[in-house]
């Protein structure tokens, strides 16, 4: 493609990383990210949103620092949601509080999806006092809040209780 004076455009990126995480070869699905985090393709949601689950699904340690880098833009709740989710199933709650409080909150309105990933988070490392206080919050400030938001902190607090009887 390249040798033919076609340059390829973040929506072949983003197929390539996509079809390479399904395939369970991550190094490889990384490799294509270093190409475009090198390049001048800007990384959209769709391409974090990768980035997350082969996090999600792999053991390379880098992958975590990458996506907490600084110059990372975060623009877009649905990437935002996935790196959240995704820091949080790999085990690395601490790294999910932290992307929340440094990306979400000072440029984005927090969602459903948001609240869970945090409060999950903070259950996941004992601190169910403060998850208590963020619930809390989140009732005040969105009354309207969902089921799913309610749903996901008691499953968060049954986990914790679980892992204190065990």
């Amino acid at each position: 493609m390249v040798s033919t004076s076609c340059s390829p455009d973040i929506v072949l990126y983003n197929v390539l990383m996509d079809s390479l995480a399904n395939e369970s070869r991550y190094d490889e699905a990384l490799d294509i990210y270093m190409h475009i985090h090198g390049s001048q393709i800007k990384p959209d949601a769709y391409t974090l949103s990768t980035l997350a689950q082969v996090l999600c699904f792999s053991d390379i340690g880098i992958l975590r620092r990458l996506i907490l880098r600084p110059d990372i833009s975060f623009d877009d709740l649905v990437a935002c949601n996935s790196v959240l989710s995704a820091l949080c199933k790999s085990g690395f709650p601490s790294d999910a509080i932290q992307f929340y409080l440094n990306k979400i909150v000072s440029r984005i309105k927090p969602d459903s999806y948001t609240y869970v990933g945090l409060l999950d988070s903070l259950c996941q490392l004992g601190r169910v006092y403060h998850a208590i206080d963020v619930y809390r919050a989140v009732i005040v400030s969105e009354p309207e809040s969902n089921a799913y938001v309610h749903a996901g902190f008691l499953c968060g607090l049954v986990r914790q209780g679980r892992s204190l009887l065990a």
